[in-house]
Formats: C-alpha cells, sequence, structure tokens
C-alpha cells in the first residue's frame, strides 16, 4: 500500500506495480477482503487516487 502513494519517494514503476499487486490480491483472494472492510477500502481509495493520476500509465479512463 505504501508503494502505491504518490509521495515523491516512489517511482510510477513502483507504484503501478504496488497497484497490480493489490489488484491481484483482490482478484485471488475476494472473501479474505471481503472480511477485512477497512483493508478493502483502503485498496479503493488507493485505485481512486490512481485513477487521478497524472501520469498517463497509471491514469484509468472509462470506456462511454
Amino acid at each position: 500500500m505504501r508503494q502505491s502513494d504518490n509521495d515523491g519517494k516512489h517511482s510510477p514503476e513502483e507504484r503501478i506495480a504496488a497497484i497490480a499487486l493489490m489488484c491481484d490480491f483482490w482478484v485471488v483472494f475476494p472473501s479474505k477482503l471481503e472480511v477485512r472492510e477497512d483493508l478493502a477500502n483502503q485498496i479503493i481509495t488507493m485505485l481512486k487516487r490512481g485513477s487521478k493520476d497524472k501520469y498517463r500509465p497509471l491514469r484509468i479512463s472509462t470506456i462511454s
């Protein structure tokens, strides 16, 4: 989670890898995250921040 923050300490590549890992955890262990609602909310917050990032590969765009 710390590596995904845009705090100037982590490179975009580290942040992308951290976000991808969190997504993989959600896919592989959804029942574990349902039990830990606080952790699930942290991951959702991390994804929201990543979607607003100025670094192009981190931005998530919606398809209309």
